[in-house]
């Protein structure tokens, strides 16, 4: 009696994910739960009930969608169902080591199936259960198809392995479902990357010849009622462009007049005329897709077979009624683009041509276009105005506050659609030899047809003459009036009471004149004093601590606009670096002592420090307490004290190395040379290990007085043109040989700079200097970059490393000769580098900090 193994959660899993219908999985277990209830009983063969189950169990079987193989103890194969049978090509026969039947099995790479991973010799020989092994079966008519199988094995009432059964799913077009959705997917993007019909068909035509499996295809396009090849693969080139007759147009016009697809599997065997011309061409199969644009037909997409017969599957014809689509879509796009195009080029003409300022900015206030008419009236090139902020251009040509207003004016309009005129206003950029100039000005919001704003339109007219004209009239009126005013005096001046009223009134008016005079040329002294003054000057409210006003220089060292000053304190800008300076000055202030070149340091916008003497003094202004307060900015003046001190200590080591440099060489060369012919000398041979140490000694002390009459400030420089990338490229296998031995890393990141005039063997040694120096900072494993780029005006030369940057106690002492945190060091090293940078007329910059250090050389590009 032959009894099935116990069925487990796993199995049944097994069976529903290799999709047997419910109704056959569930009759399964309940047979195999009978049998296993029933196999202490002897069944007598040809019994009723016996023999009841064994047909039904074959009759399950054979009925079942999915392959069945079964095979006894030995691999001998015993069963295979219809659907194993259909899935392999024919009847399955032989063992399970290698099945007979009309078909080969290979893996999904299309290499050879290993028989030992069969799922029937894993049963047999190791009483294992598999699933989900997917193989490729090709059959000896060459037709391909992939299964998905696994099995396991059947036990007898002993618990000994009785044989063997595995499953086999057809998965063949669920794969290909799965390319023609990828490919799909694929030719979309392409589709929706680009408005190029060219670009786009390039790419389509290829990929869906290979998806179809066609031997060509192509795009004819209807175009003033004639067929046109526009897009062909897999065909001769000549028929690209060709109008296409009358005779070959039957199944274009057909599909075109229908909107349906053609498709026609064996065109051998169609007996209409029409297709005669189709088969000349020796077409077996053929697929038209037609492209609809507005429900009009615009083309036919086609797909043609001439080496085999096809019959198209669903998925096949719904791939290519959807790349249809796709198609017909882009197709349209590139159309309408052509036409925004050719509209768009209309819209220029009208606006060239038309007799007033136009011009139009987007929502960032740039100019975007200008016609010619506005750029003659403002005084500017077109280019002038294109593509700039028109905030830039009103700062630069009306100041901050004027500039201002405009464009707060422009926003406004811009978020609330409000128009806006300006009328008589002489906003001219640019005077043409100082003529009046005056023009009524409109700006109005343009909005998309989705409501929301797109831009500006700002419309200019020359309204000159009229305002001259109306200018004059109104002084001539005037003048009339102010005759009239004399006459009425005169009259007055008749009566004695009157005069004497008019005497009175007269003085004191005069006298209230003067005191308003006075008031103000003592205020526009003040102003002008305050404004043009060289230092920064600032004006604060002692009640709330807020500036009250500025002037241009606090503008220029800090970086701040007055609108972004006005209304803060000092703490809200963070001016003063050191919040305990903040503190003393506040604490000063309040106690009213006048404060006079008190040493501050002050931070920028942009974050830099920099070094001032503030001096403050407490007035009255308009009733109100404030502070006048002074900063006189030192901070480049700090700096040149430095340098000059760095380079009188330069000088004085320059002119020492001058003086005894070549004196002590001297003699040196002659021990050395001596050292030289007595370590030849057989009688010496013994010394010459200490001969050799000597010599090196001696060429280390000539190194050290090398690198000290560098430093040298009469030292003659072969300055050429030559640009640092080319240095930095010839010596990068140098240093970097360097890096590799000291187990480092070096990297270069080289922009594209201008040539310098330098004297390249002086700057070569500045860069040894500076990289070896890097690479001695790092731990092993670290990172050095070598750069170069330019900055303002500037060419910069950077080397940054990743060590553990420089503390500050040494930090102000670099580049000091003989200074040096090196156990053998000279301390002559940077000191060379920054007495080469100074005789370039080039600034060393350090930044330094735990992340690493990066030294800035900045070569000016004008020679000084």
């Amino acid at each position: 009696m032959i009894i099935i193994k116990k069925v487990s959660t796993t199995e049944v899993s097994m069976l529903k994910e290799n999709s047997i219908n419910d109704r056959i999985a569930r009759e399964l277990i309940r047979i195999r739960r009978q049998v296993r209830e029933n196999r202490h009983i002897d069944v007598i063969p040809g019994h009723t009930s016996y023999a009841r189950q064994n047909n039904f169990l074959s009759t399950l079987i054979n009925t079942m969608p999915a392959g069945v193989i079964v095979s006894d103890e030995t691999g001998s194969i015993i069963l295979a169902n219809p659907a194993a049978n259909e899935m392999l090509g024919g009847e399955v026969t032989g063992n399970a080591y290698g099945p007979r039947g009309g078909y080969t099995i290979h893996l999904p790479d299309n290499t050879p199936f290993p028989p030992d991973r069969l799922p029937l010799v894993r049963a047999i020989r190791y009483e294992e259960i598999t699933g989900d092994i997917e193989m490729l079966v090709r059959e000896k008519s060459g037709r391909e198809r992939t299964l998905l199988t696994g099995g396991g094995p059947v036990y007898d009432n002993l618990g000994q392995i009785a044989g063997a059964v595995s499953v086999l799913h057809d998965i063949t077009e669920k794969i290909r479902e799965k390319e023609f959705s990828d490919a799909l997917n694929d030719i979309n993007a392409a589709v929706t990357s680009t408005l190029d019909f060219d670009e786009i068909m390039a790419r389509v035509i290829v990929k869906s010849v290979k998806i179809m499996g066609c031997d060509s295809a192509c795009v004819a396009l209807l175009e003033n009622e004639q067929w046109i090849l526009r897009y062909i693969h897999g065909l001769d080139p000549e028929f690209l462009g060709m109008c296409l007759n009358e005779e070959n147009t039957w199944i274009l016009g057909f599909c075109a007049k229908t909107k349906e697809p053609v498709v026609i599997e064996d065109l051998y065997n169609d007996s209409r005329a029409e297709l005669a011309p189709a088969k000349k061409c020796e077409i077996r199969s053929l697929l038209a897709i037609p492209l609809i644009i507005k429900e009009e037909a615009a083309g036919v997409l086609s797909f043609i077979y001439t080496s085999k017969q096809v019959y198209f599957p669903d998925a096949q014809k719904d791939f290519a009624l959807k790349l249809g689509a796709s198609v017909s879509m882009a197709l349209n796009n590139a159309r309408l683009y052509d036409t925004l195009h050719n509209h768009a080029a209309s819209l220029q003409t009208l606006l060239e041509q038309a007799s007033v300022g136009i011009a139009f900015l987007d929502c960032e206030i740039r100019f975007r276009e200008v016609n010619t008419h506005a750029a003659m009236i403002t005084g500017l090139e077109s280019g002038e105005l294109t593509g700039r902020s028109l905030e830039e251009i009103l700062y630069q040509h009306f100041g901050p506050e004027t500039a201002g207003d405009l464009v707060a004016q422009f926003r406004h309009t811009l978020k609330t659609g409000e128009k806006y005129n300006a009328r008589e206003w002489a906003p001219r950029l640019k005077q043409d030899t100082g003529k009046p100039f005056y023009a009524d000005w409109e700006i109005r919001r343009v909005d998309g047809p989705d409501g929301k704003p797109l831009g500006i339109i700002l419309t200019v007219v020359d309204v000159t003459e009229q305002t001259l004209d109306k200018k004059a009239r109104l002084e001539s009126e005037t003048k009339l009036k102010i005759h009239h005013d004399h006459l009425e005096e005169l009259v007055r001046e008749r009566t004695k009471e009157l005069v004497k009223t008019n005497e009175q009134l007269r003085r004191e008016i005069e006298k209230h004149r003067e005191t308003e005079k006075a008031l103000r040329l003592s205020e526009e002294r003040f102003a002008k004093s305050f404004n043009a003054s060289p230092v920064i000057n600032i004006i604060i409210s002692l009640d709330d601590g807020k500036f009250i006003d500025i002037n241009e220089n606090f503008v220029r060292y800090t970086g701040y606009t007055r609108e972004e000053i006005m209304g803060c304190t000092f703490s809200d800008i963070n001016l003063l670096a050191d919040a305990d300076e903040r503190t003393r000055l506040q604490a000063l202030i309040r106690k009213r002592n006048p404060l006079n070149s008190l040493e501050v340091t002050y931070l920028t916008k942009a974050g830099q420090k920099r070094t001032g003497l503030f001096s403050a003094e407490v007035l009255n202004i308009n009733g109100k307490r404030c502070l006048l307060a002074a900063i006189n900015d030192i901070t480049e003046r700090k700096r040149l004290e430095n340098e000059i001190t760095r380079l009188d200590k330069l000088n004085l080591v320059g002119e020492m190395a001058a003086g005894i440099g070549h004196e002590i060489r001297n003699p040196l060369t002659t021990v050395r040379g001596f050292l030289q012919m007595l370590s030849g000398k057989k009688e010496c041979i013994v010394y010459a290990d200490y001969f050799g140490l000597m010599i090196e000694e001696l060429d280390r002390a000539n190194s050290i007085i090398k690198e000290f009459l560098s430093l040298a400030k009469d030292k003659a420089l072969d300055c050429r043109v030559h640009n640092l990338n080319h240095v930095i490229e010839a010596l990068f296998p140098l240093i970097q040989a360097d890096a590799v031995m000291v187990n480092k890393h070096l990297n270069k990141d080289l922009g594209d700079i201008p040539d310098l005039l330098f004297d390249e063997n002086e700057i070569r040694q500045l860069l040894l200097n500076l990289v070896r120096n890097g690479l001695e900072a790092m731990q092993t494993g670290g990172q050095l970059i070598i750069m170069t780029y330019t900055e303002g005006k500037d060419v910069v030369l950077a080397v940054r490393d990743n060590g553990k940057g420089i503390d500050p106690e040494v930090l102000d002492k670099i580049g000091t000769p003989f200074f040096t945190t090196k156990e053998n060091g000279t301390g002559l090293g940077l000191a060379v580098c920054y007495s080469i940078a100074a005789r370039h007329n080039a600034l060393i910059n350090i930044d330094t900090g735990p992340q690493g250090t990066m030294v800035a050389i900045r070569f000016p590009l004008t020679a000084d």
